[in-house]
């Protein structure tokens, strides 16, 4: 269960709540990478079904331009703001990403009713003209590589194709966007591990509680 910090406009000196203070615990999903994240290694996820690499990696990665590591694209309305930002990257490792891949995801999630996604993803191979799916092809556009959206004007929001970020609300993908645009900072606020509260409250437990004392009423 996560807990949201409070707005600008809400904060207050009261102290915070649900036994947490303020920046935390957040929803919809956590502020801070995960300390594998952060780190140097890959780490397996789901009985080694995908690996992911760290945040560092793919951002060292992305900055060299010759690797094409991440492709971008933007939307702007009629004021020229631009309203959102879109990239894409190799879900499992930050390998080059092939030619026309982020306009061929474009395509399909862009679709605004079923029938033109459906002819989207017949072009693509992803499903037959009889409606028959084609894992195979799916896992070639959207397992090799991620898709990645942000939304400047609504708090500068990331969300992330990939199954890490369906998970767990988070992803490292979305950290390494977030510096990659150099639109938003995460908090490095440590939470404490499960065994950590575990042991706490098991130690509070253990503590002998004292009996209230009895008060002695009188009668007259």
């Amino acid at each position: 269960m996560w807990a949201a910090s409070p707005l600008e406009g809400e904060r207050t000196c009261k102290p915070g709540t649900l036994l947490a203070p303020p920046g935390c615990l957040a929803t919809p999903a956590p502020t801070s990478p995960d300390d594998w994240m952060l780190g140097k290694r890959s780490k397996v996820v789901r009985r080694r079904r995908f690996t992911y690499a760290p945040i560092g990696i793919i951002v060292k990665k992305a900055r060299v331009r010759r690797l094409q590591t991440v492709k971008k694209a933007e939307e702007k309305d009629d004021a020229g703001r631009v309203t959102r930002r879109y990239l894409c990257m190799g879900m499992q490792k930050p390998v080059q990403v092939p030619e026309g891949t982020l306009k061929k995801m474009l395509l399909i999630v862009q679709a605004h009713d079923v029938k033109t996604c459906q002819q989207k993803l017949i072009a693509q191979g992803i499903i037959t003209p009889e409606s028959q799916f084609k894992l195979g092809e799916y896992r070639k556009l959207f397992e090799k590589s991620c898709l990645l959206l942000h939304l400047p004007q609504q708090s500068g929001r990331l969300f992330c194709s990939c199954p890490l970020f369906q998970w767990t609300g988070h992803c490292c993908h979305m950290y390494a966007a977030s510096k990659i645009l150099g639109c938003k900072k995460y908090s490095l606020l440590p939470l404490p591990r499960a065994a950590e509260v575990r042991s706490e409250t098991e130690e509070d437990s253990l503590e002998p509680q004292k009996k209230p004392k009895r008060r002695r009423v009188s009668t007259t």
